[in-house]
């Protein structure tokens, strides 16, 4: 497979729709008469991405599309119907991307949309295999300029599921405490945790006075400990929880997968976060499943089949 060739309808002049994909269109390797192009994905119409399944030499042919030096050629009108039947609201937002591709010059007056052709060889795997690339190919030909959206830039990072840790220490007469979904392993010698946290939590402060913070590390039934300690009302955070107090001030929550008592090693300012790194003095373990956190939701690890 070659190269995606990609128009320039990478912003978004069709407003706020789907961003799981762009729309892609699909040429055959063969062309026999009457062969058309297909439309793989149709739902968002912020970006444009065509991919070639065929050398850019065989790209003369069927009038939907042609090309022209580096440059491929669609019709609007062949890749509308191949879109099949959509609501109003669909065709506003086509004719927007489309709009927005003839203001920059990328539609001819044939009612064809531009799209560019790499035709840079690819790489070929000197163990013996094929093109290196070649077989993700489909997947990464929607790659584009990283979006401003903070929506979208969450619902990209929600794609990697995670575990959710109890973060928790004994301020004054009561328990602090929070839910972190981002973390991760940093070292080994000396042991060594990161959790992120975002730069205006309230509970932070108090954590980071703390002699030393607990860290649980939720298990699979876990759901409702984790919401409670993700609302904004701080007192009720540790309603109906059970948790344990250490001889220095930490915090561990009963029922979790993995206990442990940490001191606070340094903490830098990214972003819109704090990197915690926290330095682990003692550990416990149990035999329970994980609570994972994915796509913005709670949910545990499928049984092996």
């Amino acid at each position: 497979m070659a190269p995606p060739a990609t128009t320039g309808t990478r912003d978004d002049p069709g407003g706020r729709g789907n961003r799981r994909r762009p729309m892609i269109i699909t040429i055959p390797d063969r062309q026999p008469r009457g062969s058309r192009l297909t439309v793989g994905e149709v739902d968002d119409l912020r970006r444009l991405s065509a991919r070639i399944d065929c050398g850019a030499d065989a790209l003369d042919g069927p009038s939907n599309w042609r090309r022209d030096g580096d440059h491929l050629w669609v019709s609007i009108r062949a890749l509308r119907s191949q879109c099949g039947e959509k609501d109003q609201d669909w065709h506003g937002r086509f004719d927007a991307m489309i709009d927005f591709a003839t203001r920059h010059g990328w539609v001819d007056d044939h009612g064809h949309v531009r799209a560019h052709i790499d035709q840079d060889p690819a790489p070929v795997d000197s163990a013996g295999g094929g093109p290196v690339g070649a077989a993700v190919d489909e997947e990464m030909a929607d790659l584009a300029d990283l979006s401003v959206d903070h929506r979208d830039i969450r619902d990209m990072f929600a794609l990697v599921p995670t575990g959710v840790l109890a973060m928790a220490a004994w301020s004054g007469d009561r328990p602090a405490g929070m839910a972190v979904s981002s973390f991760a392993t940093v070292s080994i010698d000396p042991p060594l945790l990161s959790a992120h946290i975002r730069a205006e939590s309230s509970t932070w402060p108090e954590l980071a006075s703390a002699s030393t913070i607990g860290v649980s590390v939720l298990a699979a039934d876990q759901h409702s400990v984790a919401r409670r300690l993700s609302a904004s009302d701080t007192a009720g955070r540790f309603h109906g929880t059970p948790y344990t107090v250490t001889p220095s001030g930490a915090v561990l929550l009963g029922g979790a997968v993995l206990w442990l008592e940490t001191e606070l090693a340094d903490s830098v300012t990214a972003g819109d976060h704090l990197i915690a790194v926290l330095r682990i003095r003692r550990s416990a373990h149990s035999d329970r499943a994980p609570l994972l956190f994915h796509r913005s939701s709670f949910c545990e690890l499928a049984a092996p089949s």
